[in-house]
């Protein structure tokens, strides 16, 4: 896998998560791109983890990791 570039993808969010979205930009000073990316990476590293099994809808649980 040392070769894979990054990609872009295409979102689309209904207005509640829209909405949600917005809230978590301005409560964070982040941009809308790094916290997509946050979720979705994170998202797949716990898919990754589980054994590419996957439950929808998809629970998440927030933990202080260590660094």
């Amino acid at each position: 896998m040392g070769n894979i570039k990054a990609k872009q993808v295409r979102v689309y969010l209904q207005p509640d998560e829209v909405q949600a979205l917005d809230d978590l930009c301005k409560a964070s000073g982040l941009k809308e791109t790094v916290i997509l990316t946050i979720l979705c990476a994170s998202a797949l590293r716990a898919i990754k983890k589980s054994g590419n099994k996957i439950n929808i809808p998809l629970n998440f649980k927030l933990t202080e990791e260590a660094n």
